[in-house]
């Protein structure tokens, strides 16, 4: 479930974030390792004349050499509306110093825009080879009815089916119901695994999504994930909770959190997983948007912050490295504000000792710029 909200997250920031006037240039992908964050992946950004994502070059992080490792890049082009043409991805031969072909990735539209057909290939033997297809169905208000997912058989020469999901739609055309089935070689028909059942607020955005697997004939709870908004409609925090049968009730599985500064803009995300034994979240894995302005000047948009101690029991110290006035808040891991210091100057002094023992965020905005810190209370 971790990997499926962060890879979800991260794309759509990938996309949605970057602006002309302050474009996301890179994003770091960090990972929570023995009490700390340690680098893990690093996604650049570039952009075409039309401010469209260009590319995506994707470097890990070796521990040993204390630097990044190219790994891997998508190139994209698009058609002269604007609509993604082809998406091609490569991974980097260290031995050869060479970007080697690996899958390409072909789209196509109907006159309203909406994507019919994705054709997948795979680079073998120095040819690409078919590998999947993809098919959309909309009904005649062009809305998503349908989606085909069909492998190649090199033994048929042919496309085969593999999964498929058919969407209900609700009167305004929300997907409040989607069935997934997969294709039953043996009995050659369509056997059910997944049902997802969405609610939405009166916006249309989804606040709700209902996990059922096919069991014995019937519906049953899997899983469910709830989703909050900021003010301005921003996604604020994913909370992905497990079916516990033996209690008949939701867990806490993982939560997905954003923070963005006074302009809506995307900072940071955080991955935490559940620690039912102790009864709090542990951080997993934190992306960091890093921004660049069309003048070329980077911007990281993130304060430098010095929060001590960490865990701290009565009193947190927080040193700012600006002078001037700035607002600090403590939020906890569900994004509710706990706690705001006005008037904050450069080092300051909070009584935390109302705080429960938890993992706590420390939200602070001070000349035009953002910051978020982490920290512990005992």
């Amino acid at each position: 479930m971790i990997s499926k909200v962060v890879s979800l997250f991260v794309f759509t920031a990938l996309f949605a974030v970057s602006s002309y006037s302050q474009r996301l240039t890179y994003t770091l992908n960090e990972n929570w390792r023995d009490g700390d964050w340690q680098p893990f992946i690093k996604n650049k950004l570039s952009f075409n004349s039309a401010n469209l994502v260009d590319t995506i070059e994707s470097s890990l992080y070796d521990a040993q050499q204390g630097a990044y490792i190219t790994g891997s890049i998508i190139l994209f082009t698009y058609n002269s509306d604007s609509t993604q043409q082809t998406e091609l991805y490569k991974n980097w031969d260290t031995s050869t110093y060479t970007w080697n072909n690996s899958i390409r990735i072909q789209h196509t539209y109907n006159p309203q825009g909406k994507r019919v057909l994705s054709l997948m290939e795979s680079w073998i033997g120095g040819n690409w080879q078919p590998s999947q297809r993809t098919t959309n169905t909309y009904n005649n208000a062009n809305m998503l009815i349908k989606t085909l997912v069909e492998y190649y058989s090199s033994a048929n020469s042919s496309y085969q089916p593999s999964e498929q999901q058919e969407y209900t739609l609700d009167s305004v055309g929300n997907a409040e119901k989607m069935i997934k089935s997969s294709w039953n070689n043996n009995t050659q028909n369509w056997d059910l695994y997944q049902q997802e059942l969405t609610t939405f607020n009166a916006l249309n955005l989804p606040i709700a999504t209902l996990y059922q697997k096919w069991s014995n004939n019937a519906w049953v709870n899997s899983s469910k994930r709830e989703v909050t908004y900021t003010n301005s409609n921003q996604v604020s925090r994913y909370l992905d909770l497990n079916w516990n049968a033996e209690n008949s009730n939701y867990d806490s599985s993982v939560l997905f959190s954003s923070f963005y500064n006074i302009n809506d803009k995307l900072l940071q995300t955080l991955t935490q997983v559940y620690d039912n034994a102790n009864g709090q979240w542990l951080n997993n894995e934190r992306m960091i948007c890093v921004y660049e302005s069309p003048t070329g000047f980077s911007e990281h948009e993130k304060l430098s912050i010095e929060a001590y101690p960490s865990p701290c029991q009565n009193e947190l110290r927080v040193t700012l490295p600006e002078t001037g006035n700035a607002t600090i808040k403590i939020v906890d891991a569900l994004g509710r504000i706990l706690l705001t210091h006005d008037r904050a100057q450069q080092t300051n002094s909070i009584d935390v000792s109302a705080l429960k023992s938890n993992t706590y965020f420390l939200l602070i905005q001070q000349n035009g710029k953002s910051g978020v810190k982490a920290f512990v209370k005992q």
